[in-house]
C-alpha cells in the first residue's frame, strides 16, 4: 500500500533535509508503540523525501498537503503571436519584423 511519507514520518512539506533525517529515530520510536507502519515503510518514506526528484513527485501525488513553499510549477517564457502566416517577414529568426 502506498503512504504519504509526509504522514509516515510525521513531517510538514515545509520540512528541511536536516527536518527529514533527525525524524527518522523519531518514527521508529513511535512506530514501536503505535505499530502503524513498518519500520521499511518508514525507512522508504525517508529515501523517497531524501531524493529531490521523488520528493516533488510526492508533493504532486499526495495533494492534501499542497502548502509547501518550494517551486512546484515550472513558467514557461511568452512566445510572440502571430495573427497569420502572411505576416513572417522575409526573415523569420529576426525578432524585431514580429
Amino acid at each position: 500500500m502506498l503512504h504519504n511519507p509526509y504522514d509516515v514520518l510525521d513531517l510538514d512539506q515545509n520540512a528541511s533535509k536536516k527536518d527529514i533525517q533527525k525524524a527518522l529515530p523519531l518514527a521508529l520510536a513511535k512506530q514501536r508503540k503505535e505499530k502503524k507502519y513498518s519500520p521499511k515503510d518508514i525507512m522508504q518514506a525517508q529515501k523517497e523525501l531524501l531524493d529531490p526528484a521523488k520528493r516533488l513527485a510526492a508533493d504532486f501525488l499526495f495533494l492534501d498537503r499542497i502548502r509547501a513553499k518550494r517551486p512546484r510549477k515550472f513558467e514557461q517564457p511568452e512566445l510572440p503571436k502571430i495573427k497569420a502566416l502572411n505576416q513572417l517577414a522575409q526573415n523569420p529568426f529576426d525578432p524585431n519584423q514580429l
